[in-house]
């Protein structure tokens, strides 16, 4: 008898309320809140730190580079953008 009052609670249960649903919605939004201001306070520490490990990369193969061809290489930073030139 209670087996089957359980399986027909559980089987008439269609989807969310309202109230639930608004509930939801209200917790994500203060997480948001709290999230996207923070992210922005980050994001310029990440490009910078992103353009120190490009920069670095471009400058360890142009030693590698001089190494395996026993010559020199040269690593030119124009108009804050980079390009190798090749010696």
């Amino acid at each position: 008898m209670v087996l089957r009052k359980f399986r027909r609670v559980v089987l008439d249960v269609k989807g969310f309320t309202i109230a639930e649903m608004m509930a939801a919605v209200g917790v994500i939004a203060i997480v948001m809140a709290v999230a996207v201001p923070s992210y922005q306070a980050i994001q310029p520490g990440m490009r910078l730190n992103g353009a120190a490990r490009e920069v670095l990369g471009k400058l360890m193969w142009a030693r590698a580079k001089a190494v395996e061809q026993n010559s020199t290489y040269a690593v030119n930073f124009p108009n804050g953008s980079y390009v190798s030139d090749f010696q």
